[in-house]
């Protein structure tokens, strides 16, 4: 019985090991995200099957076209435009993620589509941004949960919604942030480079991880029960 515990205990320390090692792997290449875009398509006024085109490569994939098709057919019915597609080279030793961007310019919005070909995912995500650098963000995958965000930026996820609710617990959580005084509208004109919004939200997040205490350390934890403990849970305020 012994040797079981201490079996058990040494395979739970090398997890821990490698899920630690990988989070530090993932910082450093998310430190310095420049190289990691890949611009497929960007928007070319009237013609909207460039997003689809984009997708060529998984045209064998039902479920994620049938979900592309959905999320553009929603999107262009609730006011966001076709915007931009990249791969996102962001996953070690693995294959790059794949991304379509809607936006909404008036409300300063943005709906995004993603499809991780290595563990074979597809997660949607709303995003808004305000004034003082502040943001929301509403996800439909856990995993988005991993890393924690920076004090500016309110996360929260919303698993096997559909994108009407998942936009409404959105809107909710931006009334509330609004009610307490917390953020304030943004009234500037929004910038069209998508890119760099991301590129700013990913430099912003792994500045915020590396001001962690013992950070390189954490992995595990953040992976097996933060990640898992915020899941299906309104923002916190």
């Amino acid at each position: 019985m012994v040797y079981f515990f201490s079996f058990i205990i040494l395979t739970i320390l090398f997890i821990a090991f490698l899920v630690n090692k990988t989070l530090v792997r993932s910082v450093s290449l998310l430190s310095q995200p420049e190289s990691l875009f890949e611009i497929l398509a960007q928007t070319n006024g009237s013609d909207q099957s460039y997003f689809i085109e984009a997708f060529s490569d998984y045209k064998d994939n039902e479920l994620l076209l049938d979900s592309l098709i959905e999320t553009q057919t929603w999107a262009q019915e609730h006011g966001f435009n076709d915007d931009i597609v990249f791969d996102f080279h962001a996953i070690i030793n693995g294959i790059a993620i794949r991304a379509a961007v809607w936006r909404n310019t008036a409300k300063k919005q943005f709906l995004i589509l993603y499809y991780d070909p290595n563990g074979k995912k597809i997660s949607r995500e709303f995003s808004s941004g305000y004034l003082d650098d502040k943001s929301l963000m509403s996800s439909s995958s856990r995993d988005f949960l991993v890393l924690p965000t920076a004090p500016t930026v309110f996360a929260q996820v919303f698993e096997s919604l559909d994108l009407n609710d998942l936009y409404t617990k959105h809107l909710e959580a931006e009334e509330r942030l609004f009610s307490k005084g917390i953020i304030q509208a943004d009234n500037k004109e929004m910038v069209r480079n998508t890119i760099f919004y991301v590129l700013t939200a990913v430099k912003k997040q792994t500045k915020h991880i590396k001001t962690i205490p013992f950070w390189q350390h954490r992995g595990f934890y953040w992976y097996f029960v933060r990640r898992n403990r915020l899941a299906n849970k309104a923002i916190s305020i």
